[in-house]
């Protein structure tokens, strides 16, 4: 068939065209039905989503049977406010008038602004309301704010300031916090219904130099960790949370620094929780910024963030639990076992031979043979992980949790019993090496060091092993 014969796609039209189609394809088909076909190409993502988000009707996301446009339009809330601040489409326009106002009561203080600083400034605030306020699914479905109930409706109505210093905040208009808060600077660390503290707006939109201003603000009027207000304390711990799930750098070691000056000691599960988050962002610079904070949490805290570590490969971030003594290589935490198992039971063979490397015991810590189910070998054997069983044979680790797995194990099949014990006798392509001591880091020479600088491989012998005492258990 020829080019000219040959039948046009719908991906092959002009797009004005291709979203007529889209369009009257999601009037008939309804909202959940045509959200799915958005994964037939990127034309159609794009055309559907628009289509969906900026021009149906509330009701259309509403209906009973089928439900999931509730979850479409929770799950998108950032974008549908943005278009419907635009033209509102069948939206109720009791958020879109209010960021309308919102915007309107900042330019009164600062001038008008451009067309396109106008959209950018709405973008913010959409995607800082969808995500601060609560109650925004429940404002999309009210349609004034009479129907709604008292409480909210005098939240989202109120005639003060505190909406217009955190929006200024989130937009970085510098200037319009200056002329609001002249007369009560203490109006700083109030909070907004809709758009949170203005700390934690500035922190979520990414605002650096209104985030210094806020910072500096505590300098200026005395504040310490004496006397620092429970606003204050709030504010500055929800703008790390913001900032570490934005994985900004610069905001997380001014905030953090600023949590060291001003607040209390952090309490344990905050602080695990930042941790996690910074190791997630594989970001060392996040992570050492978050170590340097104050906290009562133990050393469960930072096996819980070596296991994290693990798990994402981070093997830049896995060397600072030991460069700066938050660990021993060789050290058995209560719950997840030596830092050396933590690598082994997340199945990364690259940062198990990095602790190897380090100088830790392929065995564990020296008690965890009285116990054969807490040495690393064992979880690599009970996971399967034959590379890694191969690993710490070739680096002395005693074979006997082995054989008691497979004496505690008596459902394996005879084949994966062959694998095993084959595992035993292979030896690894590459041999792992130790890194030679120098006077800075002489704890690096590990326990089997050879002139070479590689670990010599071991011998074991299945039979030097069936009478340990705890074969069978």
């Amino acid at each position: 068939m020829n080019a000219r014969n040959r039948p046009e796609k719908l991906t092959d039209l002009p797009p004005e065209l291709l979203q007529r189609i889209l369009s009257t394809y999601v009037k008939i088909a309804g909202v959940t039905a045509a959200w799915k076909t958005r994964t037939v190409c990127k034309a159609f993502s794009v055309c559907i989503t628009y289509d969906i988000l900026a021009k149906q009707p509330i009701h259309a996301f509403l209906k009973n049977f089928p439900n999931n446009g509730r979850k479409i339009l929770k799950t998108n809330m950032a974008s549908y406010l943005q278009y419907r601040v635009k033209k509102l489409n069948g939206a109720h326009d009791l958020l879109p008038r209010y960021i309308q106002r919102t915007l309107d009561r900042v330019e009164e203080l600062t001038g008008k602004t451009t067309a396109a600083e106008r959209d950018k400034n709405e973008e913010i605030l959409c995607k800082l309301i969808a995500r601060q306020c609560e109650d925004t699914f429940f404002f999309f479905t009210t349609s004034s704010a009479s129907k709604s109930s008292k409480a909210k409706a005098v939240h989202l109505e109120d005639s003060g300031k505190e909406f217009v210093i955190s929006a200024s905040a989130a937009i970085g208009n510098i200037k319009a916090l200056e002329s609001l808060l002249t007369a009560k600077p203490g109006d700083l660390w109030k909070t907004s219904y809709a758009f949170g503290f203005p700390l934690v707006a500035a922190a979520s939109a990414g605002q650096l130099e209104v985030v210094k201003a806020i910072i500096h603000t505590l300098d200026c009027y005395g504040s310490s960790r004496k006397n620092s207000s429970y606003e204050q304390e709030r504010a500055i711990a929800e703008a790390i949370t913001r900032s570490l799930d934005s994985r900004n750098a610069e905001l997380v070691e001014i905030l953090a620094r600023a949590y060291s000056t001003y607040c209390p000691v952090i309490r344990a599960e905050p602080f695990q929780d930042w941790l996690v988050s910074a190791v997630n962002s594989k970001n060392p610079r996040i992570v050492l910024d978050i170590l340097q904070l104050k906290h009562h949490g133990g050393v469960e805290i930072y096996a819980e963030a070596l296991q994290a570590a693990c798990t994402a490969g981070a093997l830049d971030i896995v060397r600072l639990f030991f460069d700066h003594d938050l660990l021993n290589l060789d050290q058995d935490t209560t719950l997840l076992g030596s830092p050396l198992r933590i690598a082994v039971a997340t199945g990364n063979i690259s940062v198990v031979k990095e602790l190897l490397q380090l100088g830790a015991r392929a065995d564990g810590p020296r008690h965890s043979m009285d116990y054969p189910w807490n040495a690393p070998i064992w979880f690599a054997a009970r996971g399967g992980k034959w590379r890694i069983v191969q690993m710490l044979v070739n680096c002395g680790a005693e074979t006997t949790p082995i054989t008691s797995y497979l004496e505690w194990k008596r459902g394996l099949t005879y084949n994966v019993i062959k694998k095993v014990e084959a595992s035993l006798q292979k030896t690894i392509e590459e041999p792992v090496k130790i890194a030679r001591p120098t006077p800075e880091n002489p704890w690096r020479l590990g326990r089997f060091g050879g002139a070479d600088g590689t670990i010599p491989l071991a011998s074991p012998n299945p039979d030097s092993y069936r009478s340990h005492r705890w074969v069978g258990l």
